[in-house]
Order: structure tokens, then C-alpha cells, then sequence
């Protein structure tokens, strides 16, 4: 009986090998598994594209929103740190032997920083250079703790102007009238309060007893008459 059935099952093996592809069984399954493999492969190969196009543009979307988010997250850091400290003020107490008394105030503003001083106890009717210099330290009774002037781009020595390129803390002079009081307003471009750019805060101010006639290397302006610490005003 098994040599029988075996006997049949060669036989319709051997006919299948002989039938026309479109009545042979076996070959319609060769087929269709063959056409379904290639079906798959071309869908994965499909995929992988669509795939790999979405990711280079979400990987280029991704790196240009996060390089504008950074430039942006950067100028909003630099706005901040500058308006950090929106004003400040030196408080301007009498070297030895002198009577200069008065308030230098800072304010931080998109032009500038404007550098207002309302200054008494001067000689009538008198220049008299002033400066922002190194150091915070008034503890000299002269006014010498407080170093040269603030000069942290190496420049010469100037008298300020329109495009200022002298030192940082080159301010100029007060204008005594005939009671020995000053008023002074002025802008400047090149320093920052709390800022990256030449920032002023901490910093030392010192008023000379004569005119700053812009000459090297200091201007000329002679003897330390007031001195004064730049700090955060209230």
C-alpha cells in the first residue's frame, strides 16, 4: 500500500514537470511567491527612501531652528547681561586736603552709555579733567589706589569726540561755572556698564585738579582732587 501511494505521488510530480505553466500547480505557486518577494523588496526599498528623505529634512529642520534658537538665545543672553545693571554711580568723596565732592551716574541705554555728573566744591570757572580708572580702590587718601585709566584696548590717550577710539576711560573735562559746580552729560559707545564691551562697573573715577588738555599720555590734568568707586545704583 506505501509503495503504491509513493508510486502515485511520483507520478503526479512527473506530470506537473510537463504542464503548461498556467495548469501546472507548482509553478503557480514558484510564481506567485516570486512576484510577492519582489513586490516586498520593491516596497522596502520604497520605504527606505521616503525614510531617509524624511530624516534629512527633519535632521535639517532640526539643525536650523536650533541654530536660530541658539543665535537668538545668544543676542537675547548679550541683551540681558548688558541691561543686567541699567545704571550705576560713583558717589565722589574729597582726596586729602580737598573739598570735590559730588555724584557721577551711569545709565545703559541702546546708544550708549550716558555719563551724567553733578560735581561741586571746584575751582570757579575751571576745567577739570576726570577719568574712570582701574581700580575700585579709594582706600589712598591721594587717590592713587585706583591705578591708570581704564585702558583695556591699549589705545593712546584722547580727548573725547565722535568716534572716541582713546581710552575707555577718557571722559574728558567738567566745566566749573563762577560757584565751582559742574553739570555734564555725554554718550559714549565704547564702554558698557556690566556688558562684554569694556565694562565700567567696580572701576574707579577720578577728577583732576586742572584740564585735561588731551596731551600723552594722561592729558596733563594734574593732581587727584576726588575719587569714587563705580557701583549699582538703587
Amino acid at each position: 500500500m506505501t509503495r503504491f501511494l509513493m508510486l502515485i505521488a511520483l507520478s503526479l510530480a512527473a506530470t506537473a514537470l510537463f504542464l503548461p505553466a498556467e495548469a501546472n500547480p507548482l509553478a503557480q505557486i514558484k510564481e506567485a511567491a516570486r512576484e510577492s518577494r519582489d513586490a516586498a523588496e520593491e516596497h522596502s526599498e520604497k520605504v527606505a527612501k521616503e525614510a531617509g528623505h524624511d530624516h534629512d529634512h527633519d535632521h535639517a529642520d532640526h539643525h536650523g531652528h536650533a541654530a536660530g534658537a541658539h543665535g537668538q538665545d545668544q543676542g537675547d543672553h548679550h541683551a540681558d547681561h548688558v541691561m543686567l545693571v541699567p545704571r550705576a554711580i560713583a558717589v565722589m568723596l574729597p582726596t586729602e586736603g580737598n573739598q570735590v565732592h559730588g555724584r557721577i551716574m551711569f545709565e545703559q541705554t541702546p546708544g550708549g552709555v550716558v555719563v551724567t555728573a553733578m560735581v561741586s566744591g571746584l575751582n570757579p570757572n575751571q576745567k577739570h579733567g576726570f577719568h574712570i580708572h582701574e581700580f575700585g580702590d579709594i582706600s589712598d587718601p591721594a587717590g592713587q589706589a585706583t591705578g591708570g585709566h581704564y585702558d583695556p584696548g591699549g589705545h593712546d590717550h584722547v580727548l573725547p569726540n565722535g568716534d572716541h577710539a582713546g581710552h575707555a576711560g577718557d571722559l574728558g573735562n567738567l566745566h566749573a561755572d563762577a560757584e565751582g559746580n559742574a553739570t555734564y552729560t555725554k554718550t559714549f559707545g565704547n564702554v558698557t556698564i556690566a556688558g562684554t564691551k569694556n565694562p565700567v562697573l567696580g572701576r574707579g573715577v577720578i577728577i583732576h585738579a586742572k584740564p585735561d588738555d588731551g596731551g600723552q599720555p594722561t592729558g596733563n590734568a594734574g593732581a587727584r582732587i576726588a575719587q569714587g568707586v563705580i557701583g549699582v545704583a538703587r
